[in-house]
């Protein structure tokens, strides 16, 4: 592998795993915490999803936002939108447990903060996870990823 991805990328919980039921919005605070994407070329989001959704009524939606200043003035990042209904998968998958989910976000020419808001309606009962990879290093004044292990 060439580079070291102790220097080229940042591993952050956007979401911590976190339990639903019945309706839930999560939006821009804890466990809902603000990345700051300062010096990285792309996102790459993973979405894992513990329970199916299974009803035709339930809706899971994780629609992602920017900001310039940590904690306000969010607005939606245009077609960063992941949600499924128990009757068509659009998003996360509406059928089996603990499936995973991955999408991508330029960051050049994007605000320096990503967020998300999660909305949860009808009787999905399951444990939602959001992580971001963030790829690209391009300034040397963004923080480095730590390990817990490190295998050479």
């Amino acid at each position: 592998m060439q580079g070291n991805p102790q220097t080229l990328c940042k591993v952050v919980t956007l979401l911590v795993p976190t339990s639903l039921s019945a309706t839930t919005t999560l939006n821009n605070s804890s466990p809902n915490l603000d990345v700051d994407t300062f010096g990285f070329a792309e996102a790459l989001i993973i979405i894992g999803q513990s329970d199916a959704i299974t009803a035709t009524s339930d809706l899971l939606a994780i629609q992602f936002k920017e900001t310039a200043t940590a904690g306000s003035a969010y607005t939606d990042i245009t077609g960063a939108l992941a949600s499924v209904t128990g009757a068509a998968v659009a998003g996360p998958p509406a059928t089996g447990d603990n499936t995973t989910q991955v999408g991508r976000i330029k960051l050049e020419g994007r605000k320096r903060y990503l967020s998300a808001t999660l909305t949860e309606t009808g009787t999905f009962s399951g444990t939602v996870e959001i992580v971001v990879v963030l790829l690209g290093r391009a300034d040397t004044a963004s923080t480095a990823q730590s390990y817990s292990f490190n295998v050479i």
